[in-house]
């Protein structure tokens, strides 16, 4: 199906009908006739047009039909093209942010403890998009480097290893323009050792640039890149603490009614933290739906999700789990405001940890 970059009118009508059939679908849950997209959307095509371009969707797996004699609904070949290719950037307005801000705001002595917040967070989040929200919160202020190894695998290749005072171990390899010895990487490695011992992971990259500034040595600089995906698989591999909020939502969807229980179970159980974690890292706002997820029952579902990073060395995502059809524009939007006040407040707040 030719979607990409060739922009000839059939396919800007065939865009257009897609985006109306997913945006229409999302809204009203019911199957959409071609007769609803022509009169709705003002097309300047006829009708027979648009079935032809319809039945163009079909054949190239866009759309199905749930009977022969009923409308059509988008698969997640279509919420996929949707996301990545045609959805337009919404923002909240004024009264929507001050919607949100009245659940941060209406504990009166404050916020205990982050979980307090957190909790608060994904509260404001479900309530507000109706759908079920989750969190997750890493403190990797109590993680701090013990050792690093830098280690010669090929000409100009060098694999650093990174032992943290929690016993987490942590290796990347990165190309460089010198091509180092054994004995001088071996002395490297002591004097980073040094440089390092017990400086916290999540200050590592400041900390790495401060001295690049500096311009006390440049093996730092070879260096930073590389301390960026450790500090990202220390975030990975460490174990998060792990919110839910909104199961109502969840089982009230008629596509979960067979799954809902399966769905919550892996919640309370934790099992789908680390499978989120995965997905999520390191990006900063993801969407992922239906296949995306190759995991029963999350291959049913559509996930969104946001991190927030507080300075104080503490971060996480938060996101809400719900149908394929969820309004994208609308959560993205929203999550990411609520990240973004997360993010805010814990930096803000003296908090009991």
């Amino acid at each position: 199906m030719n979607m990409k970059k060739s922009e000839n009118k059939k396919d800007t009508n065939i865009k257009q009908i897609l985006r109306a059939i997913v945006e229409t679908y999302i809204d009203t849950r019911l199957p959409v006739s071609s007769r609803y997209i022509v009169e709705k959307y003002k097309l300047d095509v006829c009708s027979s047009t648009v079935r032809n371009y319809m039945f163009f969707l079909h054949q190239n797996g866009f759309i199905t039909r749930p009977h022969s004699s009923s409308g059509t609904i988008p698969t997640s070949k279509a919420y996929r093209y949707y996301i990545d290719c045609l959805m337009e950037k919404e923002y909240l307005n004024n009264q929507e942010k001050q919607e949100i801000n009245l659940y941060f705001n209406k504990t009166k002595y404050g916020y205990r403890t982050i979980e307090d917040i957190i909790k608060i967070s994904i509260s404001a989040l479900s309530r507000v998009v109706c759908q079920m929200s989750f969190a997750s919160v890493h403190k990797l202020h109590y993680v701090k480097v013990k050792k690093i190894e830098l280690l010669c695998v090929s000409p100009k290749n060098i694999l650093i290893i990174l032992v943290t005072n929690t016993g987490h171990v942590q290796t990347s390899i990165i190309n460089t323009s010198v091509d180092f010895s054994e004995p001088v990487l071996h002395h490297i490695s002591q004097i980073i050792t040094e440089e390092l011992s017990e400086v916290p992971v999540q200050s590592l990259e400041d900390y790495l640039l401060n001295k690049i500034l500096q311009g006390e040595d440049t093996i730092f600089f070879i260096l930073r890149s590389a301390f960026n995906l450790l500090k990202e698989g220390c975030m990975r591999d460490i174990n998060p603490q792990f919110f839910w909020e909104g199961a109502s939502f969840l089982t009230d969807q008629p596509e979960f009614n067979s799954i809902s229980s399966l769905i919550l179970k892996k919640f309370e159980n934790q099992e789908m933290s680390p499978a989120l974690l995965k997905l999520i890292y390191p990006a900063d706002t993801l969407i992922y739906v239906g296949e995306d997820v190759d995991a029963m029952p999350f291959s049913q579902c559509s996930f969104i999700a946001s991190r927030y990073r507080a300075k104080k060395g503490i971060s996480g995502f938060v996101g809400v789990v719900g149908p394929k059809r969820i309004p994208y524009r609308k959560i993205v939007a929203t999550i990411s405001y609520i990240a973004e006040q997360l993010s805010d407040r814990i930096d803000k707040g003296g908090f009991i940890e």
